[in-house]
């Protein structure tokens, strides 16, 4: 996401607030964290811990 539009995205909300728009985002939101946990449990995919993404050798964090 490019850096303004974080700014951009919070004056929005701040203009347009209301419970309608809470609704919308809480109801995107919902269905992409559904979607996405669906798709990980279909394909069998298997969530990766912090060790799985060390190098060969490397035993801890610094």
């Amino acid at each position: 996401m490019p850096w303004d539009e974080p700014a951009l995205l919070d004056a929005h909300y701040a203009e347009h607030h209301g419970t309608g728009l809470d609704l919308a985002i809480l109801a995107r939101t919902a269905h992409i964290q559904l979607r996405t946990s669906l798709r990980g449990v279909r394909r069998g995919k298997a969530s990766l811990s912090d060790t799985d993404h060390r190098l060969p050798g490397c035993s801890r964090v610094d």
